[in-house]
C-alpha cells in the first residue's frame, strides 16, 4: 500500500523542468571547469612562449659572437699564414754558409806541406732535369690555385732560382807529399759542411829534374744550406764570375794560407 508521503501530486512537466535544470547546472559547472583549464594552458603556454622566446634571444646572441670569433679566427690564420711564410723568408734568406764557417772548415786542417795558392767560392749552375712540358704543366697547375702570401710567394721564386745551382769551394795550391794532400782532403770529406769532395786535377812539378811536389786543384761541393734543396743530379751548364776570397803565393812559407 502506498504512503501518503509517496503520492506525487505535481505534474509530469514539473517534473520535466527540475531535471532540465539540475543538466543545465552541470552543463555550467562542465564549462566552468572546460574554461578554467583552458585558461590554466593558455597561461602556462604563454609563460612558454616567453621562455622560449628569452632562450631565441640568447641563441642569437651567441651565434652574433661565434660568428664574430669565426671571422677573427680567420682574420688570426691569415695573419699567422702571413707571418710565417715571413719568417720563412727571413730564414731562407740567412741560408747561406757564412763565409768565416767556410774558411774556418778548411784553413785549421791545411797540413804544413800543402801550400794554398787560390780559394774562391762561387755558385755553379747545373741545368734542370725536369723536361720542359712538364715545368709547363706545373706552371698551369699553379694558375688555378689562390695567390699565397706575397713572402711565400718571393720564397716559392728564390728557390726555383737556387733550385739548380750548387754553392763550390775551389782550392788551388801546391802539396810536397800526395799522401798529405789525400789525407787532407779525406779530412775535407769527413766534414757535415762538404756535400762532395773533388780532385779534379793533380799535377807534379819538377826542378832539375827532380820532383818538387805536385799542384793540385779541389772542388769542394758544399751541402745546402737551411730551407734549401738538394739540386737533382743534373749536368754542369757553366758558372757565375767567381769572388776571390783569399790568393797567395806558395812562398808564404810553411803551412800555407791561414
Amino acid at each position: 500500500m502506498t504512503a501518503w508521503n509517496e503520492i506525487d501530486f505535481l505534474p509530469q512537466r514539473y517534473r520535466e523542468q527540475h531535471v532540465q535544470r539540475k543538466n543545465f547546472l552541470w552543463r555550467v559547472v562542465v564549462l566552468g571547469a572546460y574554461l578554467g583549464l583552458l585558461a590554466m594552458g593558455s597561461v602556462a603556454q604563454r609563460a612558454r612562449l616567453h621562455r622560449l622566446q628569452g632562450e631565441l634571444v640568447q641563441a642569437q646572441q651567441q651565434l652574433a659572437e661565434a660568428q664574430q670569433l669565426s671571422v677573427q679566427l680567420e682574420h688570426t690564420e691569415q695573419q699567422l699564414s702571413r707571418d710565417r711564410a715571413a719568417a720563412q723568408l727571413v730564414t731562407y734568406l740567412q741560408h747561406p754558409w757564412p763565409r768565416t764557417q767556410i774558411l774556418a772548415a778548411i784553413l785549421p786542417r791545411v797540413p804544413e806541406s800543402i801550400y794554398l795558392t787560390e780559394l774562391r767560392l762561387y755558385p755553379l749552375a747545373q741545368q734542370s732535369s725536369t723536361p720542359f712540358w712538364q715545368r709547363q704543366s706545373t706552371d698551369k697547375k699553379d694558375k688555378d690555385k689562390p695567390a699565397p702570401p706575397p713572402a711565400l710567394a718571393d720564397l716559392q721564386r728564390l728557390r726555383e732560382e737556387r733550385a739548380t745551382t750548387v754553392t763550390v769551394v775551389q782550392l788551388n795550391g801546391v802539396a810536397q807529399d800526395q799522401a798529405v794532400l789525400h789525407a787532407f782532403l779525406q779530412h775535407l770529406a769527413e766534414d757535415e759542411l762538404f756535400a762532395a769532395v773533388e780532385l779534379l786535377s793533380i799535377e807534379s812539378l819538377r826542378s832539375d829534374a827532380n820532383i818538387q811536389g805536385c799542384a793540385f786543384e779541389v772542388c769542394l761541393k758544399l751541402r745546402p744550406g737551411h730551407g734549401e734543396k738538394q739540386p737533382a743530379a743534373s749536368s754542369t751548364a757553366g758558372s757565375m764570375q767567381p769572388d776571390v776570397l783569399a790568393a797567395t803565393a806558395p812562398d808564404r812559407g810553411p803551412g800555407g794560407v791561414r
